[in-house]
C-alpha cells in the first residue's frame, strides 16, 4: 500500500510543478512613473506575475507552452515598464479607480498583446457567501446591503490579479 502512494505522490508534484511554469528567481522589478501625480496618489504596489505562452490551436484543441525570454512592454496611466519574461513586477494600485494596464510581448518574430483590468477588492471581500440557512441568508443580504448604502466608491481599493499571461496564438498547419 505504501509503495503506490510514493508514486503516486511524486507524480502529483511534478504535475503541480508543471502548472506552476519556470521559477522565477529575480526581485520584483518597479515601474517607471511619467508624473509625480501618478507616483504620489499610490494606494499600494503589489508584485505581479508576467508570463508569455504560446498557445498552438491543434484540430480545435490548443497545445499550451510557456515562452521564456519574451521581451515586453507595460503601459498603465501614468506609469511603464520593460521586462522580460516570466517575471514579477510591482504593479501600482490606486484607491477610487485603477485603469487596466497593457502589456505588450515580443517573441520568435511575433507580438502579441492583452489588456488586464483590474478588480474592486473592496467590494469582492463584501461578496463574501455565507451558508447557514434561510435565516442566515437573509442577515447575510440586509447586512450586504446596508455597508453597499453606507459605502464611498471613492474610497474602493483595486487591485490585479496576482498572475498575467500574454498568450501568443497560432494555428497548426493542416495536416
Amino acid at each position: 500500500m505504501t509503495y503506490r502512494i510514493i508514486p503516486a505522490a511524486l507524480c502529483l508534484s511534478v504535475l503541480a510543478a508543471c502548472a506552476t511554469g519556470v521559477a522565477i528567481n529575480t526581485p520584483p522589478q518597479q515601474v517607471s512613473f511619467s508624473t509625480d501625480a501618478a507616483r504620489s496618489n499610490i494606494y499600494s504596489q503589489k508584485p505581479i506575475e508576467v508570463r508569455t505562452q504560446s498557445i498552438q490551436i491543434v484540430n480545435g484543441s490548443k497545445k499550451r507552452a510557456e515562452i521564456t525570454g519574451a521581451a515586453c512592454a507595460i503601459k498603465g496611466t501614468g506609469y511603464t515598464a520593460q521586462i522580460t519574461t516570466p517575471a514579477k513586477v510591482n504593479l501600482p494600485t490606486y484607491k477610487g479607480r485603477t485603469d487596466p494596464v497593457t502589456i505588450t510581448c515580443k517573441a520568435n518574430g511575433q507580438t502579441a498583446t492583452k489588456t488586464f483590468e483590474p478588480y474592486n477588492e473592496t467590494t469582492s471581500r463584501q461578496a463574501t457567501v455565507t451558508t447557514g440557512g434561510l435565516a442566515a441568508v437573509l442577515v447575510t443580504a440586509v447586512a450586504t446591503a446596508a455597508i453597499k448604502a453606507a459605502r464611498n466608491p471613492a474610497n474602493d481599493v483595486y487591485a490585479y490579479h496576482s498572475k498575467m499571461v500574454v498568450p501568443f496564438e497560432t494555428q497548426a498547419p493542416a495536416e
